[in-house]
């Protein structure tokens, strides 16, 4: 079994130079499968980076997921009839813990649902490289 393990310092410094570190770390244990993916994402494109139903990936669902990118960029999640876009911004990772998401308006009356489909769009015209790790 394959693991993936996190580990994140925060480090905070204040009007005084005063620090202050928080540190997280997180082991992610008995995966079956992990992909590493780097796109060359064209100026003002959108590209499909994960599809369940598209028959090329070999990963059907996810328990960790990894976005980096090098510049500002959008990532679309799409969850049956609902989607969510997120924006990435240059060297600061997204990091997903699980395919499960919500659907529908509000904090309340929201349905859970499972990502099925990630795209990404780079709304500028500069090309970006992107990052992917998914795991399962």
């Amino acid at each position: 079994m394959a693991s993936i393990k996190i580990e994140t310092t925060i480090t905070i410094t204040d009007e005084q130079s005063k620090e202050k570190k928080f540190t997280v770390t997180k082991t992610i244990s008995s995966l079956t499968s992990i992909e590493e993916r780097d796109y060359a994402i064209a100026a003002d494109a959108t590209s499909v980076i994960w599809d369940t139903s598209g028959g090329e990936n070999a990963m059907t669902d996810f328990d960790f997921f990894l976005a980096w990118s090098d510049g500002n960029m959008d990532l679309e999640f799409g969850a049956g009839s609902s989607n969510d876009v997120k924006r990435l911004v240059a060297d600061l990772p997204l990091m997903l813990g699980a395919d499960d998401t919500v659907g529908g308006t509000g904090i309340f009356g929201q349905v859970a649902d499972l990502i099925d489909k990630i795209r990404s769009d780079e709304p500028s015209s500069v090309a970006r490289k992107l990052k992917i790790i998914m795991a399962t």
